[in-house]
């Protein structure tokens, strides 16, 4: 979940494992790279909630990198989407941070660093969700 009053670097966009009953922090933690902090303006000093003790996410982002949609491939997909999610990256509104306007591949080992799957969208006003309808597209790709 995203917060502008943090500036262009954090928080990260994350990319969680939800789990019944987890407390993923928000809004008074948010996650930047590998470490979870205590937002200052919902939790200064950390009183509210001791963002130490909270879940990592699967992936962290850049952030305003503005995940949109993820599609999941299982064991029988092919080698390269194989176990993995592919994440549509919306992109920022502010194009000078040139972060996102792309498709990730994430495996679904936890944790894992996202890596490009298909990039050249950054000139593209919007990047679609429409990974129901490019899944489609991959899969015959890679048939």
């Amino acid at each position: 979940m995203g917060a502008d009053h943090l500036g262009v670097n954090r928080p990260s966009d994350t990319f969680m494992k939800i789990k019944e009953g987890a407390n993923f922090g928000w809004p008074y933690c948010y996650q930047a790279g590998s470490k979870v902090y205590p937002d200052p303006k919902f939790n200064p000093r950390a009183v509210k909630l001791d963002c130490r003790k909270l879940p990592l996410a699967n992936t962290a982002f850049e952030a305003h990198s503005a995940p949109l949609g993820f599609e999941y491939f299982g064991p029988e997909a092919t080698t390269e989407l194989h176990n993995s999610y592919l994440v549509a990256l919306h992109g920022s509104t502010r194009k000078s941070l040139g972060r996102g306007y792309k498709l990730v591949r994430v495996p679904a080992a936890s944790p894992a660093a996202p890596q490009d799957f298909l990039t050249g969208f950054f000139r593209v006003t919007k990047l679609m969700d429409g990974l129901q309808m490019f899944s489609a597209t991959v899969l015959m790709l890679f048939s």
